[in-house]
Formats: C-alpha cells, sequence, structure tokens
C-alpha cells in the first residue's frame, strides 16, 4: 500500500480528501475488481469504508466479511473473493490493519472459532514506502486445496463468509 498513514487518518475522519479521491475501477471477466480491468493485476486502490467508491470496490461473495469486520471495529484493507484466472486459483481473503490492539483480539478470537470452516489466519507486515515504516496486519485467507475444484471452492468461501460472520456478530 502506498500510503498507510492516509489511509489510517481517511478511517478515522469520514469527510477526508482520500475518502471523495476518484479512482478507476473495471470488473474482469473473471469477476476481480481492479484499476486496470485485467485478469490477474493485482493494482487496485485500498478503499476505506468512508470512500465514496468502497461499496463498488468490493467483490461479492466477500463483501458481507468486510463489511462485517468494518461494523465489528476493525480496519480492512485488501480483499479478494477468490477467483479462477487461466486454469489458477487465487484465494478469497481480507487483510485488516492492527489499529486497535484490544479490538482486533477480540475479533481474532471470535475467528478462531470457525477454523473448521476453512478459515486460516496469520500476522503479516505491510510497508509504508512513504514513510519508511512497517504495519501489523492480521490476514484472513480461505485457502484453496490442491485437488479442489473451483466451483467446491466458491461454495467452501461463501459458507466460510458466512460463519465468520455470525461469529463476529452472535
Amino acid at each position: 500500500m502506498p500510503d498507510v498513514m492516509a489511509f489510517l487518518a481517511a478511517c478515522k475522519t469520514p469527510n477526508h480528501p482520500y475518502n471523495v479521491s476518484k479512482h478507476k475501477l473495471f470488473r474482469t471477466n473473471a469477476g476481480s475488481i481492479n484499476e486496470t480491468g485485467i485478469e490477474g493485476s493485482f493494482k487496485a486502490p485500498s478503499l476505506t469504508p468512508f470512500h465514496t467508491q468502497f461499496e463498488t470496490s468490493l467483490e461479492p461473495a466477500i463483501k458481507p466479511l468486510v463489511s462485517a469486520l468494518f461494523t465489528f471495529g476493525c480496519l480492512p484493507y485488501t480483499s479478494c473473493e477468490g477467483h479462477e484466472i487461466n486454469g489458477r486459483i487465487y484465494e478469497a481473503h481480507v487483510g485488516l490493519l492492527l489499529e486497535q490492539c484490544d479490538m482486533y483480539k477480540q475479533c481474532l478470537i471470535r475467528l478462531q472459532t470457525v477454523s473448521q470452516h476453512g478459515v486460516v489466519l496469520f500476522s503479516h507486515k505491510l510497508w509504508d514506502p512513504k514513510v519508511h515504516q512497517e504495519y501489523e496486519t492480521i490476514e484472513i485467507y480461505i485457502p484453496h486445496k490442491p485437488a479442489e475444484f473451483y466451483p467446491d471452492y466458491r461454495v467452501k468461501v461463501s459458507k466460510a463468509v458466512k460463519v465468520s460472520c455470525q461469529a463476529l456478530h452472535p
């Protein structure tokens, strides 16, 4: 992410200029949303939930989880519903910036209860080249198994998103 500090500031201030900046967003034939319209491109903006294009930037299968995480008090900065492009499966995920540690502990406790539904959590570091600083993140992944057909994976993603939302907001 090129400017984590601006993203964090915009998460705290709904009328921040970052939240009204315009971005080109395209949906590819595979269903991914990015700035290029090219399948397999990962170039996409990180938009806050207050951004005017936030809703249109979310892919439908992962949108409920992103919304539930934000409502819970987390800061999602990236998401993907998972796609099959040229025979390769890209996995569903949501990345969270760790801004409020107590809230994240509660979130992790709740999400750990759904690991049997294919949800994997791990920590990650996000680099902000603008200020030369690392930020702690938690990545929520729904991994694809090697022998799993894409339609079966999509069903697994749907179930994992549903049970994750239920765990966050029982």
